[in-house]
């Protein structure tokens, strides 16, 4: 067994309404999203989850939307790749934004404390 640190994570939020609290986008919108994204940050970081989230926003003209229905696409890296491929996360967020025709998208990057604990069967590890 071995342990793959991941000391920084980096998020992109998929939101589920458009730009007021009745326009929502289809399933399938959403999910070719949340497909590419996942995709994208596979390619960028080796692997992605996505989890279901709540959220809330403030419009630039002051509206205020409450999402209950948003996804956040997670993954686990290092500060240091998370710098070198900082223009592409930009890109990913742009595309996400044109994708379901959003007024912005968030991006969220902190540091962790996660890790991904990688067995090896073959050496009796059940």
């Amino acid at each position: 067994m071995r342990v793959q640190k991941f000391p920084y994570l980096v998020a992109i939020v998929i939101p589920s309404l458009g730009r007021t609290a009745k326009e929502r986008m289809t399933e399938a919108q959403r999910n070719a999203t949340i497909q590419m994204a996942l995709k994208r940050f596979e390619e960028l970081f080796g692997g992605a989850t996505s989890m279901s989230s709540n959220g809330i926003v403030r419009l630039l003209d002051g509206t205020v939307l409450v999402d209950s229905n948003q996804t956040l696409v997670v993954s686990g890296t290092t500060y240091r790749e998370f710098l070198r491929q900082h223009k592409k996360v930009e890109q990913l967020a742009l595309q996400v934004g044109e994708m379901l025709n959003q007024e912005s998208v968030a991006v969220l990057a902190f540091a962790s404390d996660s890790f991904l604990l990688i067995r090896d069967p073959g050496k009796g590890e059940k």
